[in-house]
């Protein structure tokens, strides 16, 4: 099959590749630069932070590392906070978005 251009090409295997586009103000690379910087700060907390620490709970007792131990309790209050937000905008106290019931002539119910 020919094309207008005189240029055998198999219709299944031609790909063309997208243009690409330009990041005029170069936010990918403020992106980035942040993301390394977050990284090297994590990475030298964690070294600065090594030594064990023993934790002791009701009949539990467990040794971790400090930065460790750190992290778990960030996640731990970033998965409660999560938790609690979404039970107050959906919990029992919001009618969730629905409307009011109403009776057969149209006042509320």
């Amino acid at each position: 099959m020919q094309f207008p251009n005189d240029k055998k090409q198999d219709m299944f295997f031609s790909v063309e590749a997208a243009p690409l586009r330009r990041d005029p103000g170069g936010i990918m690379k403020t992106k980035l630069g942040l993301v390394m910087a977050l990284l090297l700060t994590v990475v030298v907390f964690t070294l600065q932070n090594t030594e064990m620490i023993s934790i002791r709970f009701l009949f539990w007792q467990f040794s971790l590392s400090q930065a460790l131990m750190l992290f778990l309790v960030l996640g731990i209050g970033v998965l409660l906070g999560f938790l609690l937000g979404t039970y107050r905008r959906n919990g029992p106290g919001s009618d969730a978005g629905f409307p009011p019931w109403k009776d057969d002539s149209g006042r509320d119910a």
